[in-house]
């Protein structure tokens, strides 16, 4: 059962959606490696959170940890134009991970919980993208701040949405696509 771990980032006028896939039967082992990233005392890794010396060790132990795990991500960007709301820009990146799931067989959507109200506005976005391929089986949930495999898409969210050095630090396993 292949699953995608999504969060986001806000940078600006530019909306971050992570995607993060495991493709093997390695979720055991990424979650001890992404709970290793955790500096002491913090028991969930959450990038606006941490100090930039906390945020280099982390991505450091995630592009170290999962070298020898197939393990894929990208992050969907949209620069809001002017008049658009985050939750318009949301819709539209929440739309394209359903439609590349569908595509490339993932089966499950977990998602980190924002809030209720936006839980709401993802359900519709999802509801709404999976009904053009009603063929292709997509199950969704949210998931908590306490999933450590949710840490991954957070970390390359705000890694890409913050740019400059920050993107030296991306493992080479993450894309990036542009809506």
């Amino acid at each position: 059962r292949r699953v995608a771990y999504v969060d986001e980032s806000e940078r600006g006028s530019r909306v971050l959606l992570a995607g993060t896939v495991i493709v093997g039967d390695d979720a055991p082992a990424v979650r001890q490696v992404m709970l290793s990233a955790r500096p002491a005392g913090v028991a969930v890794l959450h990038f606006h959170d941490l100090t930039d010396g906390e945020k280099r060790r982390a991505l450091k132990v995630l592009r170290e940890g999962t070298a020898e795990i197939d393990i894929r991500a990208t992050v969907y960007v949209r620069k809001r134009p002017e008049g658009e709301s985050g939750l318009a820009a949301r819709w539209l990146l929440m739309q394209q991970i359903v439609v590349d799931c569908q595509t490339y067989g993932i089966h499950e959507l977990v998602i980190e919980r924002p809030g209720a109200e936006i839980d709401r506005h993802d359900a519709r976005a999802i509801q709404q993208a999976r009904a053009r391929r009603p063929d292709r089986r997509l199950i969704y949930s949210h998931g908590t701040k306490s999933e450590p495999v949710l840490w991954i898409p957070d970390a390359l969210a705000w890694a890409v949405g913050r740019g400059g050095e920050w993107t030296q630090h991306v493992p080479d396993w993450v894309g990036v696509k542009h809506l």
